[in-house]
């Protein structure tokens, strides 16, 4: 494997499913609490009479800000979601890409 010990490649690899996994539940999470109250208030407030906000700030590696508030068009709401879903594809495609490179080079 060139420079790198079986016990390295391990852990990359180990490191980089563990990635996956809590991008995808970070994603799950704010998604479930955006549906959850818009459940929430079509349920318990049917004639639309409800305030709702859902605010996360502050990442673990950086800055961070997601702020919904009420009175939002769901188009809107699933065009953002759509853009935010591309934008965390990419950046994850991005970082993959870049792992892939460096292991290449280490190989080599």
């Amino acid at each position: 494997m060139g420079g790198m010990s079986m016990n390295q490649s391990i852990a990359q690899r180990v490191t980089g499913i563990l990635s996956l996994v809590s991008g995808a539940a970070a994603l799950l999470t704010a998604s479930a609490a955006v549906l959850g109250d818009r459940l929430f208030a079509y349920f318990f407030f049917p004639h639309g009479i409800a305030a709702s906000s859902i605010g996360i700030i502050g990442g673990a590696d950086g800055p961070t800000a997601i702020f919904v508030t009420t009175r939002i068009d769901p188009k809107l709401i699933l065009i953002c979601w759509s853009v935010l879903l591309a934008l965390l594809s990419a950046g994850g495609f991005a970082a993959y890409c870049l792992m892939k490179m460096k292991r290449n080079s280490n190989n080599q």
